[in-house]
């Protein structure tokens, strides 16, 4: 009998054993799926931002070829200015410094 009790008690202890080691592997495991899924969040987070710093690029480079265009034409009402200044500068001219007999 005595080499029983202490069987069963040994049982009882591995039992018991198997039991808080499951809960372990449990929480282990519960863990880890939360790590994952948290990755995978970040990794998604990641891809958007890489996608809104690839949209602020293409818009950056919009930015700058509207801006050259702007200045081309800047350029080109500045020379008609010019020459629209020039030409009444040339009329008054005529009409006042110039009078013809």
């Amino acid at each position: 009998m005595p080499g029983q009790l202490d069987a069963i008690e040994e049982y009882l202890q591995l039992r018991d054993l198997v039991i808080r080691l499951d809960e372990r592997f449990q929480n282990v495991e519960k863990l880890l799926r939360d790590t994952i899924n948290t990755n995978k969040e970040e990794i998604n987070n990641i891809k958007n931002v890489e996608l809104i710093t690839i949209k602020n690029v293409q818009n950056s480079r919009k930015c700058l070829e509207h801006d050259e265009k702007l200045k081309s034409l800047e350029r080109i009402v500045y020379g008609s200015v010019v020459v629209m200044v020039s030409m009444l500068g040339f009329i008054l001219t005529k009409m006042f410094v110039l009078p013809s007999p």
